[in-house]
């Protein structure tokens, strides 16, 4: 049904509309990821590429969606969202050291999201690294004492 839509349109469906709008009229044009499309509309704007890089996860592309977020990181490098999206698809990517990079970058760049600390938390843990786990969820309690992604 967007197989039709002109291309020069496309700045202004994006800038007037949020992410999901954009993804669908991407997935319209023949079903394939076109590389660098949010950073042609708006290399600034985090949702696009949070968005595309879970179109690309939920088909089996996990491959595709890490690069999307390291594009995306490359143009927004303190997108905490980024971080935390890019480690838990490096996670389903068994590729678990890196993954504890960027889980860490999230909590520390959002510190105000109980959840990202309680995810690199349970990360570290996986990683045998429990006493800086609980070190991570006690700072988080701290923190967030009414979050209950933290207690």
């Amino acid at each position: 049904m967007f197989h039709d839509v002109n291309p020069t349109l496309l700045p202004r469906i994006a800038r007037r509309t949020d992410s999901k709008i954009l993804l669908v009229v991407m997935d319209g044009l023949g079903g394939c990821i076109v590389p660098g499309t949010p950073t042609a509309l708006d290399p600034t704007f985090v949702p696009a590429y949070a968005k595309l890089a879970d179109l690309c996860r939920s088909r089996g592309a996990d491959g595709e969606a890490v690069a999307v977020l390291r594009e995306g990181l490359v143009r927004n490098p303190r997108a905490a969202t980024l971080h935390h999206a890019l480690g838990l698809a490096l996670v389903r990517q068994q590729q678990k050291t890196d993954s504890l990079a960027e889980l860490r970058a999230a909590a520390e760049l959002a510190p105000e999201s109980g959840r990202f600390a309680y995810v690199y938390a349970m990360g570290l843990d996986d990683a045998g690294r429990t006493g800086d786990a609980l070190k991570v969820l006690d700072a988080a309690r701290t923190r967030h004492p009414y979050d209950r992604d933290v207690l």
